[in-house]
């Protein structure tokens, strides 16, 4: 006598269902390989911590308000020491503000403030120096 098999011969209650993706490893139609989002575009491992959880500095933050800060200082003293100091400073602000805005995640608020600040005194020191150049301009046409 053979033992009945509760399991035996039944047939699928739901059909013959065909998979919408058409991989029948896949029943649900999700994408599982590696690094590729799901249906839905979002990554269904979710956002993975910024560089291991820990922010750094941006390389040249405290160059550029270093920067900035000297052209101030220079553009009383020594004019054209100030614009040499003050264009680079600006020249290095914009290459570390693209490089923030590329990966913000990767470095530190307090790093873009001191672009920021070196930028803004380096746009000071410019102005100023413009200013006192336009007067120079005009006093010294008003004596010609």
């Amino acid at each position: 006598m053979q033992p009945n098999d509760p399991y035996g011969n039944q047939q699928n209650p739901y059909g013959n269902q065909q998979n919408p993706q058409g991989n029948p490893n896949n029943p649900y139609g999700q994408q599982n390989q590696y690094g590729q989002p799901n249906q839905y575009g979002q990554n269904p491992y979710g956002q993975p911590p910024p560089y291991f959880g820990y922010q750094v500095d941006l390389p040249t933050a405290n160059t550029v308000q270093g920067l900035g800060i000297a052209s101030l200082i220079c553009m009383f003293l020594i004019s054209i020491v100030g614009l040499v100091l003050a264009i680079i400073a600006l020249s290095m602000a914009s290459t570390a503000k693209a490089e923030y805005n590329a990966n913000p995640g990767r470095y530190t608020e307090a790093s873009l403030s001191r672009i920021n600040a070196g930028r803004i005194c380096a746009i000071i020191a410019l102005s100023v120096l413009g200013f006192a150049l336009l007067v120079l301009v005009f006093v010294l046409a008003a004596f010609a």
